[in-house]
């Protein structure tokens, strides 16, 4: 499949683009190379870690505090947590990674990391899959070049993936704030209290990746019958910045995607849009969360993460 490097302008139709890659998804994403019927090889990863250094006066570090003031207003830096650790580490590739961790240690983002490789790997593997993305036509070819950043449909997945290992690495910084004591009790909790999908729904593009590299989250939680939400002032605060962010867009006339929205119109995750399938409404985040966790559950039996000697 090739994509048009230059979508025409009217090819931008987010609810058609949720339709095709909704069809893309169906039956079943991450069939290739079914890797929760073989039990995978132990691992042992050693990691490095640091503290994050404070300034004066601050729970932020002077450059966390200086994005915050320049980069994320209106968003109050008391709102703002930051991790407690930095580390380094080599994953299964080989390839070296820097993270950030909270008070469940190198444990989530090294796992998390894990989890990612091996489910980018099925879709890979996952032929039909590829068949159905190699059977689309024209016209939702250039919607989706239109309309996301990515520019294939495999490339739209994984970069879902990411997101979700980002969702989980990023908000265990707040783990102190839930009732969830280990790594596997977080990961379910996020995902049964419905925080990957709030995440879609709210964050602005682009606030999620920034803020990540930078050990930081403008967010905290309140906890209602075992489940999480997002505290009023997180919902404010964020509502808030994707509207300053959209009306900077349409401003500028930037060549991105929220700059092309309708008046009025706050995107969300594409993968969020729900759709009737069997008989049952389902969206392609719901598969994607389940899926990643799925995984980073039964890996966390596999990895040994250790610091390095």
């Amino acid at each position: 499949m090739s994509a048009d490097p230059r979508p025409p302008e009217d090819s931008y139709d987010r609810a058609g683009a949720a339709r095709v890659l909704f069809g893309l998804a169906r039956p079943r994403l991450f069939s290739g190379a079914p890797a929760e019927l073989v039990a995978p090889k132990p691992q042992r990863v050693e990691y490095r870690s640091e503290a994050v250094a404070r300034a004066l006066g601050s729970h932020l570090s002077a450059s966390q505090l200086e994005y915050v003031n320049r980069m994320m207003q209106p968003c109050p830096p008391y709102l703002v947590s930051a991790a407690t650790g930095h580390i380094t580490w080599r994953d299964s590739r080989g390839v070296v990674n820097v993270a950030h961790t909270g008070p469940l240690g190198a444990v989530v983002p090294v796992v998390a990391r894990e989890a990612t490789l091996e489910l980018w790997d099925r879709l890979a593997t996952d032929t039909a899959l590829a068949r159905r993305v190699g059977e689309l036509d024209a016209e939702s070819v250039r919607l989706l070049a239109a309309t996301t950043t990515d520019r294939t449909p495999i490339e739209i997945f994984r970069s879902g993936l990411d997101a979700a290992a980002r969702v989980l690495v990023q908000h265990a910084f707040l783990a102190a704030q839930t009732p969830y004591g280990t790594p596997a009790e977080f990961a379910r909790g996020l995902r049964d209290s419905g925080i990957f999908e709030a995440v879609a729904n709210t964050w602005h593009q682009g606030l999620q990746a920034s803020t990540y590299r930078r050990g930081i989250i403008p967010a905290s939680f309140v906890t209602f019958a075992d489940r999480l939400r997002y505290s009023v002032d997180t919902v404010i605060a964020l509502r808030a910045m994707k509207d300053a962010q959209l009306a900077q867009a349409r401003e500028l006339a930037e060549p991105a995607h929220y700059a092309r929205l309708a008046p009025g119109e706050r995107p969300r995750c594409l993968g969020q849009s729900p759709h009737l399938y069997d008989g049952q409404r389902t969206t392609v985040l719901t598969e994607v969360v389940d899926t990643f966790v799925q995984t980073f559950l039964r890996l966390l039996d596999h990895v040994e993460v250790v610091p390095a000697a």
